[in-house]
């Protein structure tokens, strides 16, 4: 009896499995079109600087809407969203997948070279007897003005240590005699950015009143 029991409950039991996959469906795949639209309305909605850089978007959405249908797997899908993309020229907008990540380098690299950290720490910053790093921050103070070089947004800054490098600078002019610091330079020269968060700690230490810089979406 103990074997029959067993033998309808795992009947019973394979039956409820087929019935429960019978009414779970697959969730079906979006079309071409659909990723288009999707993709090119959240932009429209989102983006900012459309008017800034005489971008036509709408364009956009009329030349690369039949290469999206026309696609014949995800690779070519891909590649054609990461072209509409790239007319944007804009570093910060890049669409991530499974198989690669579209970027648009040309924002960065049609500029000329002009910074080479190299020249400015071997002729400006070990040449003082006041230059620190301090955690990301490399500073020191040059012919009465501090300087400040930040390299990456993606090492976190803390309003203490602006603190202190702020502190240093004022106390090392009053114990020199030479008068209060004449300006603050923050070098953020070929920074690769990262979060925005550490513009805004370093932006708030000097801002005298709440200032409006930006809407979220």
């Amino acid at each position: 009896m103990k074997k029959i029991f067993y033998l309808s409950g795992l009947l019973v039991l394979l039956i409820f499995s087929n019935c429960e996959r019978l009414a779970i469906k697959e969730e079906p795949q979006p079309s071409n079109l659909e990723t288009f639209d999707h993709l090119w309305n959240t932009v429209n909605e989102k983006y900012s600087f459309f008017i800034d850089k005489n971008i036509d978007w709408e364009a956009a959405r009329r030349e690369f809407r039949p290469k999206a249908q026309a696609a014949r797997n995800s690779i070519e899908l891909f590649n054609t969203l990461a072209d509409m993309l790239f007319i944007l020229e804009d570093g910060h907008v890049n669409l991530s997948a499974g198989i690669d990540l579209s970027r648009n380098w040309q924002w960065y690299l049609d500029y000329p070279s002009n910074f080479d950290f190299d020249i400015i720490e071997r002729n400006y910053l070990v040449p003082s007897e006041d230059y620190q790093i301090s955690g990301p921050l490399h500073n020191t103070i040059i012919d009465s003005v501090g300087y400040i070089y930040y390299e990456s947004f993606s090492s976190s800054v803390s309003t203490s240590l602006l603190d202190y490098i702020l502190f240093k600078f004022l106390e090392k002019r009053i114990n020199s005699l030479e008068g209060p610091v004449e300006g603050l330079i923050i070098d953020i020269r070929n920074n690769g950015g990262g979060s925005i968060s550490n513009a805004f700690t370093i932006t708030n230490r000097f801002a005298t009143e709440r200032t409006k810089v930006a809407d979220w979406y």
